[in-house]
């Protein structure tokens, strides 16, 4: 989980600095990455993006994989990470359609809030109360 999470946390910097340049490269009136295909003056955007994009999905399949495995018992303590996925595609086909809006960034800090508190939530469950005394 603490892997996921850097990752996550690198993967949301890299996203805020792609948005920044892709702004820079903007003229009022045109969408990001209209100019060229190289992307707004900056050579290799494209993969840039394309790299981001697959970040992004590696890091959801580890996090579908681990919401399946906590779903196996049947407790449901996997679905919170369900949902985290998804947020983490919705985030995936923004970065591919060169669409990082503010609403990108947001979601972005919404998963890195939440893999905080999971990843709390499972060392609480870990020590259990007798050490809380």
């Amino acid at each position: 989980m603490a892997k996921m999470k850097a990752q996550q946390e690198a993967l949301q910097k890299q996203l805020e600095e792609m948005r920044k340049a892709m702004e820079k490269g903007k003229k009022p009136g045109e969408k990001p990455g209209e100019k060229n295909p190289g992307g707004m003056g900056m050579p290799g955007m494209s993969q840039q993006l394309a790299n981001l994009a697959a970040q992004q999905a590696a890091i959801r399949k580890e996090m579908q994989k681990m919401a399946q495995e906590l779903n196996k018992d049947g407790s449901g303590s996997g679905n919170g990470l369900t949902k985290l996925a998804e947020e983490m595609e919705k985030n995936e086909k923004d970065i591919v359609n060169k669409n990082i809006s503010p609403e990108t960034l947001r979601r972005q800090q919404d998963i890195m809030t939440r893999l905080l508190e999971h990843e709390k939530g499972r060392a609480g469950a870990r020590t259990g109360p007798e050490t809380h005394q």
